[in-house]
């Protein structure tokens, strides 16, 4: 899937996308794409909380929530919140807010995400304006 956005939200987006199809298991396969964010300072603590906080955002927080997770023996931290509900071409949707922040840096992007068949998955900006939202 081709993502028309600057790097720094391709990589974000990338991570979460690879986060959805490998799970925990994944965390370690997306740091490298998250190099320029404050990710790339991510432990695997850190990463356990963030994919804690975004699953819980996406699956059980209202319209306008945030769901903000922290590791206190780094300091990182991260937040999650649900800008909007659609419905894109059938499927439930949320715009997701992400924020990041370790070693003094911050990151920000809003990624919009569906269910489709039982699995939350990035949708890229070209793909909503196609017919059918």
């Amino acid at each position: 899937m081709r993502i028309a956005a600057p790097p720094s939200v391709r990589s974000l987006a990338l991570s979460l996308l690879l986060c959805v199809f490998a799970g925990q298991a994944g965390a370690q396969l997306w740091r490298g794409p998250l190099r320029d964010s404050p990710a790339r300072f991510f432990d695997d603590e850190d990463m356990r909380l963030f994919d804690e906080a975004w699953r819980k955002a996406l699956d059980d927080t209202p319209e306008h929530g945030t769901v903000a997770w922290e590791n206190p023996a780094t300091k990182h931290r991260g937040e999650f919140t649900v800008v909007s509900n659609f419905t894109w071409q059938d499927h439930s949707c949320r715009q997701l807010q992400v924020v990041t922040a370790a070693r003094g840096e911050k990151g920000r992007t809003t990624l919009p995400m569906c269910r489709i068949e039982d699995q939350w998955r990035l949708v890229s900006p070209s793909q909503l304006q196609e017919p059918g939202r």
